[in-house]
């Protein structure tokens, strides 16, 4: 079952505090992303008005929830990783920083010859920390690839 089979033969309206989407069925002649999006909802009868976000509570608060963890996590090889790093001119050269000028590059944790990047997020009303590994170049291909040929990931 597709996502929204449910609202098919029915007409609904989508309130929203993202202007640009309401001018969406306007363009006159969407490319790349912005087509296919319009193509996927032209089989949905609807109608997209425009609320301030301050004013569109009940949406404001279901953003706000914290998510359960979906993604998928795929794993670089521990004993690939520390040998894939050192082949890679850009990772090697950020390390070589790090060690020269530490407090130039807070958001990066050298450990156990792996080089990680911290990117905070948000989840409800708090910031979240969160560690992740510099792909290196050899293998981003195949972390691409595991984590969006499969059936959860979007089209």
């Amino acid at each position: 079952m597709r996502p929204c089979a449910y609202l098919e033969g029915y007409h609904f309206k989508v309130i929203t505090d993202h202007i640009a989407l309401k001018l969406l069925n306007n363009i006159e002649s969407p490319s790349g992303r912005i087509a296919r999006w319009a193509l996927e909802l032209q089989q949905y009868d609807f109608e997209i008005s425009y609320r301030k976000g301050q004013l569109n509570i009940v949406a404001d608060a279901l953003s706000r929830q914290p998510l359960q963890e979906t993604s998928r996590r795929v794993s670089v090889e521990d004993d690939e990783q520390p040998r894939e790093q050192q082949g890679c001119r850009l990772l090697e050269e950020m390390q070589g920083n790090m060690k020269q000028q530490p407090q130039k590059f807070p958001d990066y944790l050298e450990e156990d010859g792996k080089l990680y990047r911290h990117i905070p997020h948000r989840a409800g009303n708090e910031e979240v920390a969160s560690w992740k590994m510099c792909v290196p170049i050899g293998q981003r291909q195949r972390v691409m690839t595991e984590n969006h040929d499969h059936d959860s990931h979007p089209a």
